[in-house]
């Protein structure tokens, strides 16, 4: 976590902000934040951290301000600590925690509550989704994270009493964007692949009860034999399943496949428009 400060070319203070730190170096890191921080006046950016005394000099890397992420690159000394992207976004009921600045403090607050939307609340610029809090925030917690299990699943953008956050499938999607074409340099390995994630409809939660029922069917077949038959060469075949033992662990392993294969959530391979 860091507090972002940006000034005009006259040097007089801008905006105080917060960020996270999603890669690292020994020489330079990765910040996401939020777009909305700066502005046409935006000349300098410097980025600090608690317990550090030290004012480090930021440049963009990008930002767009319909989705309001953005990412910056500090030049550092030493390696910093770093946020994760999560895997998964959060969803409705999930607990989360937010860290930031509010105010423009020095010291960091932290926030716990539950997300109480995981759907689209609004859209920014009628385009992307924008997640709901059951905490508020207020100037200076804009770009901080919000967390669940240590791992980033938003950015925070503004509030209404409740916090908004920009969700883990968009902040995904900027980040690799605004990296492409070597803007990140080396840190951009250390990202990861950042595949947008596309979110299953939960619907699908009966099919998969009907899968693993299916599945306790077939093996309950394997595992049970039909009786044989009376003794004797002319006597009656004894009754087995229609299909052979290793047909029905074909099938049994092919259903256990797509039910591992993310029925609840499934990674879609980045396509450029």
């Amino acid at each position: 976590m860091v507090r972002i400060e940006t000034s005009d070319n006259n040097g007089r203070s801008g905006s105080v902000f917060s960020g996270t730190v999603l890669a690292s170096t020994d020489t330079e890191a990765l910040v996401v934040t939020c777009a909305h921080g700066f502005d046409e006046n935006t000349h300098k950016t410097i980025v600090r951290r608690v317990g550090d005394s030290n004012a480090y000099v930021a440049e963009g890397i990008g930002k767009d301000h319909v989705s309001d992420v953005a990412t910056l690159r500090v030049k550092t000394r030493g390696r910093w600590e770093v946020t994760p992207l999560a895997e998964i976004p959060a969803a409705a009921g999930d607990q989360i925690k937010q860290i930031g600045y509010p105010r423009g403090a020095w010291q960091q607050r932290w926030r716990t509550g539950q997300v109480i939307d995981d759907k689209t609340f609004r859209t920014a610029g009628g385009k992307y989704p924008i997640h709901l809090a059951s905490f508020n925030v207020v100037q200076g917690d804009s770009g901080s994270p919000i967390l669940k299990d240590g791992k980033l699943v938003g950015i925070v953008s503004g509030s209404d009493g409740r916090a908004h956050y920009m969700p883990l499938t968009v902040c995904r999607f900027f980040i690799r964007r605004q990296c492409e074409n070597g803007n990140c340099g080396n840190l951009r390995p250390l990202l990861g692949p950042l595949q947008p994630i596309t979110r299953v409809n939960r619907g699908q939660d009966a099919e998969i009860a009907r899968l693993k029922a299916r599945i306790e069917e077939l093996e309950a077949r394997i595992a049970q034999p039909g009786p044989p038959g009376p003794a004797g060469p002319q006597g009656p075949p004894g009754e087995r399943p229609s299909l052979s033992d290793a047909e029905l662990d074909l099938i049994a392993r092919k259903i256990r496949a797509k039910i591992s294969g993310s029925i609840r959530y499934r990674v879609e391979p980045f396509s450029r428009k």
